[in-house]
């Protein structure tokens, strides 16, 4: 579990580094953010809780967890899961 759990880190690591030159780049174009996961709980009309081989991708970047929190904005999407909180602007 825990080989797993540092690959996770490390591909997430590696996966979000697009994010990162896009927020550096100020690139215009906005991109989609789709989320699928197992099951699904909404706590609030804006909070929904995921649990289950979560996958999160926006353009190049995916986050795969087993459970996360994610809060939408009109102006953003914020993920966090137990390791990270990660908040992309759309």
């Amino acid at each position: 579990m825990r080989l797993k759990t540092t690959i996770a880190i490390l591909c997430m690591t590696v996966a979000l580094a697009p994010l990162a030159a896009h927020a550096e780049t100020k690139v215009k174009e906005k991109l989609p953010v789709t989320i699928d996961a197992e099951k699904s709980k909404t706590i609030a009309p804006d909070i929904t809780e995921l649990t289950g081989n979560v996958v999160i991708k926006t353009g190049a970047s995916e986050i795969r967890t087993d459970q996360a929190k994610v809060k939408s904005s009109k102006k953003s999407v914020t993920v966090t899961t137990k390791d990270f909180v990660v908040t992309i602007k759309r």
